[in-house]
């Protein structure tokens, strides 16, 4: 299957620019978006628990901490006490996911090598299993590890924001409206979301 590089990136958003201004108004005031990628593996679906629903700068911070205690391998994470992982900034919670997830890994149950092959349907489903992956962590590693063209986190506020301000929205669009409106730029979703987190940042 074909993965999201720059060029193709281009690509698509200026075939969707072709037939949608708004999107084209976007693409002519910011260009084409740089590729973000992430390495496969524990550590960045560690990453990805730990940024859910927390800014990038506390993210970050609790991401240092803990990497400076455990090296983000599931095997030491496994051998540290609770107490150090709530130390490093890990909710009660967040602890228990990660937990989970470096049990599954040490226990060969999960394998995220294995997802490389699935077609984005099956990765997805496999990777919401997992206890604390919803569809937003999913999505967010589908898309910046696998690859994947045509992902859509409708969930991501900033994307949200973003299609309010292409779309000119009195308010910003609920989940299922995101889903609806999402749909007029298949195939090229994930190149539309880089788009968009392009312009929020910007």
């Amino acid at each position: 299957m074909d993965l999201l590089t720059p060029e193709l990136m281009y690509s698509g958003l200026q075939k969707l620019s072709d037939d949608d201004p708004q999107l084209a108004s976007v693409f002519d005031e910011f260009g084409t978006p740089p590729l973000r990628r992430r390495p496969p593996g524990f550590a960045t679906m560690v990453r990805i628990i730990i940024e859910q629903q927390l800014s990038v700068a506390s993210a970050n911070s609790t991401l240092a901490r803990l990497d400076s205690i455990s090296g983000l391998s599931a095997r030491r994470i496994l051998g540290l006490h609770d107490e150090a992982l709530r130390a490093a900034g890990l909710s009660r919670q967040k602890t228990g996911y990660i937990k989970g997830l470096a049990d599954l890994v040490v226990a060969d149950k999960f394998s995220f090598d294995r997802l490389a092959s699935m077609s984005d349907s099956e990765a997805f489903a496999t990777l919401t299993r997992i206890r604390g992956v919803g569809r937003w962590s999913a999505e967010i590693y589908l898309m910046f590890v696998l690859g994947r063209p045509d992902i859509w986190p409708a969930k991501d506020v900033a994307i949200i924001v973003g299609v309010q301000r292409a779309l000119q929205l009195p308010e910003r669009p609920d989940f299922e409206e995101m889903d609806r409106i999402g749909d007029r730029w298949r195939p090229w979703r994930s190149a539309v979301a880089h788009l968009l987190w392009q312009s929020y940042d910007g």
